[in-house]
């Protein structure tokens, strides 16, 4: 048995060692891996619904590298005007003394900044360009790491044209532009428009509208913990949300919305005390009791277990 061993233990030891070389190329080679990359979704709206956005004629937003004068750090700042003071004896700022170094780059490509917003690293300043050279100036400046780390024009959404259907009668629907945007008409076609659902409303809460009238179901007070017939209404903006949402529709009246025959469940997210303010605390409450009362919260009247 000995005498087998020994003639074995060569071959045990090249097997091993072989394993382990295939374990570690094969680890290299799995770190060596480009890690998974996401892949844009094949799917685009149609066009014709919704709208493209637009930039601002002959705008860019710039942001100035770190270390040209206007985005550098108030240290750095600090420490430059120190160092000129020393070179000419003269203590003005970095901005009266010398050109700033990012203009010049805009004069180098005839733009000029027209405001600014933010300081330090988030400096961003709003640029105009000569008229038409948009994309021009863009592809200079794209190159000019030195001075600039970011830019981009200034797109801003814009409507598309006013819904002109008649599918609702209300009269604030054809400006209502965001309905055909999330073809909520299409939807009115196919769906119950919320029947039987209700809705948790985490929000300051809605006023007894005609709009929303018989479908505020009771509401949660999250500082007392329990259920109650109506929640005070302090300000409007539960309110608004619960029109744009939930607003009977298609009643010659006020506006259109995508679930106009859904139920809503009030729930306060601030304190009384203060109810501008909304509280993390309160919002969750208002969540844990949905997540431990998941019972169906009906229209007929049927009460709710507190």
């Amino acid at each position: 048995m000995a005498e087998k061993l020994r003639f074995n233990l060569p071959c045990l030891v090249l097997a091993i060692t072989q394993a382990l070389s295939l374990s570690l190329a094969f680890v290299n080679s799995a770190q060596a891996e480009q890690p998974y990359q996401l892949k844009a979704p094949n799917f685009r709206p149609a066009a014709n619904r919704t709208s493209q956005p637009v930039c601002e004629a002959d705008i860019l937003l710039v942001m100035p590298a770190m270390k040209t004068d206007l985005g550098m750090t108030a240290a750095d700042k600090a420490a430059k005007e120190k160092l000129i003071k020393e070179k000419t004896g003269r203590g003005e700022s970095v901005e009266e003394l010398m050109k700033d170094e990012v203009a010049d780059a805009l004069n180098d490509v005839h733009a000029n900044v027209i405001r600014s917003f933010g300081e330090g690293e988030d400096l961003v300043l709003v640029v105009k360009t000569e008229k038409g050279k948009l994309l021009e100036t863009e592809a200079k400046l794209s190159k000019d790491k030195k001075h600039f780390s970011a830019l981009q024009r200034n797109y801003q959404a814009t409507s598309p044209t006013a819904i002109t259907t008649s599918s609702a009668n209300d009269p604030y629907y054809p400006s209502q532009w965001y309905l055909k945007m999330m073809q909520v008409p299409d939807a009115w076609q196919i769906s119950k428009n919320g029947a039987g659902i209700t809705v948790a409303n985490i929000d300051s809460a809605p006023a007894n509208l005609r709009e929303l009238a018989g479908r505020i179901y009771y509401g949660f007070d999250p500082e007392q913990g329990r259920l109650v017939k109506q929640l005070p209404v302090f300000i409007d903006h539960g309110s608004k949300v619960c029109t744009g949402a939930f607003a009977e529709t298609n009643n010659k009246f006020g506006v259109a919305s995508a679930a106009p025959n859904a139920i809503i469940f009030p729930m306060s997210c601030s304190p009384a005390a203060s109810p501008l303010y909304p509280n993390e605390e309160l919002i969750l409450r208002d969540l844990l009791f949905l997540k431990n009362n998941a019972c169906v919260f009906r229209r007929n009247g049927r009460k709710i277990p507190a």
